[in-house]
């Protein structure tokens, strides 16, 4: 066991942006966790008897708590979720082993569904970690005085899952979108000194932090590379939350700062509205807050919807003042809701409102986010944030209330200087209620099925409205259900279980106030497949179902989307066709019961040994279900990995070493014409499903295992993220072996950050971004998002020179600042800020040239 080390300030780990989250498992259906059972596998597959798991609801926790479990002699342990306080809204498991890398899960709590884990679990719980051998980084943290900073925390991180690498508007690049990572902790001693002993043999980006001293982030740091850490001393910024009557309240606390990642640091008041928080970052920075009443998760509302910021501020600062109301005043929208039979005020009164547009970057979408209101306490008033200046000035207003129906404004006005455009009267009818019972084919009641109440779509209403006036539930022990609060109309009601075909959906209509009882829904028995994998070194492995959806008969398409066939089949647990990948039993069996009519692929996946977390996948073989059970038989061994061997020669600048990653990216063959070969083609769409990343030797050797498939053979600069080569397409095939030889030019490029000298105060620079640079009318025509992000490099206080090794290609350099979230509006614009300096630049391979950007 690794002993607990001592604590850190709090500091997101998590690289992808809150907000996408909620986004992607509302997408993918995702169901909250109830159970997390964990197997621990080494990179050769077999189990790692005794290693420690640890669980805690943040992470600070994690280096405090005594072990949750330990792996027992098969690799398993129990680490199962608790939902029992209902403000824990996710877990962090952190499982480590001596000599092996560190592995973070972040699950959801059961119920909260926004925080539920981006990737699907395994239907039966099991969560498979593979644990590969460790590397150590070294190092030595000390104060601007040369004086060692003990008790500092040291984080590292897998480089991979870094945001540096979100490379362009239409791929993922190379980042991992999900929760899970590689991660280790380590604390200083009294000289100041650290050992990770548990990161990637690729490295890690390396996060150092101690009580008053800024923050510091190292973007890579190469295996048993010694690091000397020089931390800024820092401080604090303390005051309180009050309301308008300058009483103090609980708050949550929002700090903005022009350095640093551009994403927010949520935290929280005493009950007593007094905070104390260390400043991660130097230069300007703002504390905003936001009533703990106000419903729903903070980081969904934008600045202005709710969030109230102090002074901006550019040292430690002690006794602000925050006032409070949960609204400002000019831009907020009143309700007056009464019942629409007697007039009277109606309590606990909540609602939604769509007024603004948040531009999801990372994804390369837009995406509408709901703005939260809140019952002030007064019976039958609501308040609703308004609009964010410059966004649209209609909406649609959702008010909801318990024991009534949901009620919908349709173009609600908005305008700060009329009174009358400011508030609106709701008249709330009595609640319409369905109930009924589910039982499986011989009339026994089934638990555990899904009914979901969808509206019929109302032409032009925002879809995120229209989810919230569906309503869902779930059997109980009996088969029974009930739903409540639902609006008079059309209404079909969608049955799903994990383990059946979905029944046919029902049609009811409600009248006023209207409760219809005693539905009856029969499930089908569906179909059940028993299966068994011959062959070696299957430990680890499982089998899942992806299904056609050419031939996924009888299936609502609404299911379909929500829930149903998918590329990769990790849905049927809200009632699709496909199924979720099942481990195989120790003789290599497996069993899918309930499967609908229709044809499926069966795929095993490997778990990879190289550290990526991720698993090779093969096509075992193609069925088609009809009416009658299922045995099958197949060989993996029919279905061995190839193996890609090769050398990498650098010509100009050799990159510094332990920065090289190559990647084996899959490839689509897209044919053009039936006369033509056809083409091959990056994956747009998934690339991180099906790919091997491997380190060169020192004398440039590299070798990878692929499935059978087409790939891309790519480079890319661990510290930048940018791609050095894209090699030619290769064919793999079943146990077949391919040599490459990958030439790679580059040239060194020395970044000078300069400073006007009619500058009052120095430049604050947060980041670099090196662009894909376009031409001519195309440039001037071109926006900011259309041009492609290659890679992005951190820009620490105090540096004035930034050195990038490039290929002999046209490139863009452009510097940025977070200085736009300080203002209220500042989340929104952000992501699509200015730059504060630009440089063009041509790499020269074997030669350093230097290139100097004027700091606006």
């Amino acid at each position: 066991m690794r002993p607990p080390r001592s604590t850190f300030a709090l500091r997101p780990l998590w690289l992808v942006p809150l907000w996408i989250l909620p986004l992607w498992a509302s997408v993918a259906g995702v169901a909250p966790a109830q159970s997390l059972l964990l197997r621990v596998l080494d990179e050769s597959g077999a189990p790692v008897v005794g290693a420690t798991v640890v669980r805690a609801t943040e992470v600070p926790e994690l280096l405090k708590s005594k072990p949750t479990a330990r792996t027992d002699a098969h690799g398993r342990a129990d680490c199962s979720l608790d939902g029992d306080d209902p403000t824990v809204r996710r877990i962090l498991v952190w499982v480590t082993a001596p000599g092996r890398a560190s592995y973070l899960l972040e699950r959801s709590t059961p119920g909260h569904v926004a925080f539920a884990v981006v990737r699907t679990p395994p239907e039966d719980g099991i969560e498979t970690v593979v644990l590969p051998r460790a590397a150590t980084i070294t190092g030595l943290v000390h104060a601007e005085d040369r004086a060692p900073v003990a008790g500092a925390t040291v984080v590292g991180v897998d480089p991979l899952a870094t945001e540096r690498f979100g490379a362009t508007r239409w791929t993922l690049g190379v980042t991992q979108l999900r929760a899970d990572r590689y991660v280790d902790f380590a604390a200083t001693d009294q000289q100041g000194s650290f050992r990770l002993t548990g990161v990637l043999a690729r490295g890690a980006e390396v996060v150092v932090s101690a009580p008053g001293f800024h923050e510091s982030r190292i973007d890579f740091v190469a295996p048993h590379q010694p690091l000397v850490v020089a931390l800024q001393r820092g401080g604090t910024v303390s005051g309180r939350v009050v309301d308008a009557a300058g009483v103090p309240i609980s708050a949550h606390l929002m700090v903005r700062a022009e350095r640093g990642g551009p994403g927010m640091e949520l935290l929280q008041t005493a009950n007593d509205g007094t905070f104390r928080i260390a400043l991660r970052h130097p230069g300007r920075y703002r504390v905003a807050a936001l009533d703990r009443a106000a419903p729903g998760f903070p980081g969904w509302d934008r600045p202005l919807q709710g969030w109230v910021f102090g002074p901006m501020l550019e040292a430690p600062k002690d006794g602000i003042t925050i006032e409070l109301a949960n609204r400002r005043l000019d831009r907020a929208f009143e309700l007056a809701v009464v019942d629409a039979k007697t007039g009277v005020p109606v309590s606990g009164a909540h609602g939604v409102a769509r007024w603004n547009t948040v531009n999801g970057s990372a994804l390369g979408v837009h995406v509408t986010m709901p703005t939260a209101g809140r019952d002030v306490s007064v019976p039958g008033r609501l308040v609703l944030p308004g609009p964010a200046p410059g966004q649209p000035a209609r909406a649609a207003l959702l008010v909801k209330a318990p024991g009534y129906a949901p009620t919908l404004l349709h173009g609600v006005h908005f305008d700060p200087q009329r009174p009358d455009a400011r508030s609106a009267k709701v008249e709330l009818q009595r609640e319409c209620v369905v109930a009924g019972t589910v039982v499986d084919q011989r009339g026994k009641p089934l638990p555990g099925a899904r009914i979901r109440c969808f509206r019929q779509r109302e032409r032009d209403l925002d879809p995120s409205i229209q989810a919230e006036r569906d309503a869902d539930s779930r059997t109980d022990a009996r088969g029974a259900f009930r739903i409540e609060q639902l609006a008079e109309g059309e209404y079909e009601l969608s049955i799903t279980h994990p383990a059946r075909p979905p029944a046919a959906p029902v049609a009811i209509r409600l009248g006023t106030a209207e409760h219809k009882a005693g539905i009856v829904v029969r499930m089908p028995r569906g179909v059940m497949l028993r299966g068994r994998v011959k062959g070696e070194g299957l430990g680890g492995c499982r089998v899942r179902l992806d299904a056609d959806p050419g031939f996924a008969w009888g299936i609502n398409p609404r299911i379909r989307t929500l829930g149903g066939a998918t590329a990769s089949g990790h849905n049927s647990a809200n009632g699709g066709t496909a199924r979720s990948p099942i481990p195989l039993a120790a003789d290599g069996g497996f069993a899918f019961h309930g499967l609908h009519r229709g044809a499926y692929s069966v795929v095993l996946e490997r778990p990879r040994r190289d550290g990526t977390g991720t698993r090779h996948e093969h096509l075992l073989g193609r069925i088609v279900v009809a009416d009658q059970d299922l045995s099958r038989e197949f060989d993996a061994a029919l279905h061995p990995l190839g193996s890609l061997h090769g050398t990498v020669v650098f010509r100009g600048v050799a990159l510094p070493r332990g920065r090289l990653l190559l990647r084996a990216e899959p490839a689509v063959a897209v044919l053009h014409a039936p006369s033509q070969p056809p083409e091959l083609l990056p994956e747009q769409i998934f690339p991180l499903m099906v790919c091997a990343t491997c380190l060169p030797e020192s004398d440039g050797r590299f070798a990878m295992q692929l499935p059978k498939g087409n790939y891309f053979v790519c480079a890319y600069d661990l510290a930048t993220g940018l791609r050095l080569l894209r090699a030619d397409a290769v064919v793999m095939a079943a146990g077949g072996r391919v040599e490459r030889k990958l030439a790679i030019e580059l040239g060194a490029v020395r970044v000078g950050l300069e400073t006007g000298a009619a500058r009052t105060r120095p430049a604050v620079v947060s980041g670099l971004e090196i662009v894909e640079e376009i031409s001519g009318e195309e440039r001037q025509r071109a926006e900011r998002a259309k041009q492609r992000v290659l890679g992005r490099v951190h820009i620490a206080p105090g540096v004035s020179a930034v050195e990038l090794y490039l290929p002999p290609t046209p490139l863009l350099l452009r510097l940025h600042n977070n200085a736009p979230q300080l203002r209220p509006e500042g989340l929104q614009q952000m992501w699509e800020s200015s730059p504060v300096g630009r440089a063009r630049v041509t790499a020269v391979p074997g030669k350093e040239t230097r290139v100097a950007i004027a700091v606006h």
